[in-house]
């Protein structure tokens, strides 16, 4: 139960530290949450088919939905209109109205 405790922890600080970031705007943010987005991706398969070795009937449309995730998020994070808040501290961006 100790391990869970310390996995769960870790998962919470890591979520709280990438919402942190998001929030003041890091520079460093946008390859952070597409490289988060991806490792959880990658864990979230590697746990269905390697460690649990089972696959769900359902399991195309898990894919699929894993897949358009990923790419939302991606298209999100990559958009140029967003470029403007990820480059530099908050303070330091012009106000805009």
């Amino acid at each position: 139960m100790e391990r869970d405790t310390t996995l769960h922890c870790a998962g919470v600080a890591g979520h709280l530290f990438l919402l942190w970031s998001i929030w003041r705007g890091k520079a460093w943010t946008r390859p952070a949450i597409l490289a988060a987005a991806g490792a959880y991706g990658a864990w979230a398969w590697a746990d269905r088919l390697l460690i649990r070795a089972w696959a769900p009937p359902s399991w195309p449309f898990a894919l699929a939905v894993t897949i358009v995730a990923l790419a939302y998020t991606a298209w999100v994070v990559l958009d140029p209109d967003n470029t403007p808040y990820f480059q530099g501290e908050a303070y330091e961006r012009p106000f805009e109205d």
